[in-house]
């Protein structure tokens, strides 16, 4: 299928809607979204690439991020034509947004494990840093409330 803006849909049809697994390429964006389809939504398990190098890989639910999945952000390094990672959420995933317990990986090899309520981190969490110290974060709607040292770092 091919609309007037340009987008493209090659996969599987039902009842006329888009249902079963396909590809979607979005000419304005120049997304491409691969997987499942149901009632004309992505649902179930794809893959949604973005110009810039981002995806999304997991599940979907009503055409929104739903259940498990891994958002994967990246950067175009200046004066190099390279792409590299500049962060990873891998966790759960309500209605689009990071909802329940998920682990954010930093480019530096830091990771923090804990609560995301609508999108944000909130609540207690830890932080493990590349150099071997530990910290307790306590956040609220995204912002870092305060720490706790809860294990010094590696000499």
């Amino acid at each position: 299928m091919r609309w007037q803006n340009g987008d493209r849909y090659d996969g599987e049809w039902e009842d006329g809607m888009r249902s079963g697994k396909g590809k979607y390429i979005s000419k304005a964006t120049g997304g491409v979204y691969e997987g499942e389809y149901q009632a004309d939504l992505k649902a179930g398990f794809g893959k949604y690439s973005f110009t810039n190098g981002d995806y999304y890989e997991g599940n979907w639910k009503n055409g929104l991020r739903h259940g498990k999945g891994i958002y994967v952000w990246k950067e175009l390094k200046e004066n190099a034509e390279s792409i590299e990672e500049i962060g990873r959420y891998e966790g759960d995933w309500e209605k689009g947004l990071k909802q329940g317990t998920g682990k954010f990986s930093y480019p530096n090899g830091d990771v923090f494990t804990g609560p995301y309520e609508n999108g944000n981190r909130h609540g207690k969490g830890e932080l493990v840093k590349i150099d071997g110290e530990v910290r307790t974060e306590n956040y609220k709607e995204g912002k870092l409330v305060n720490f706790t040292v809860t294990k010094e770092k590696s000499t």
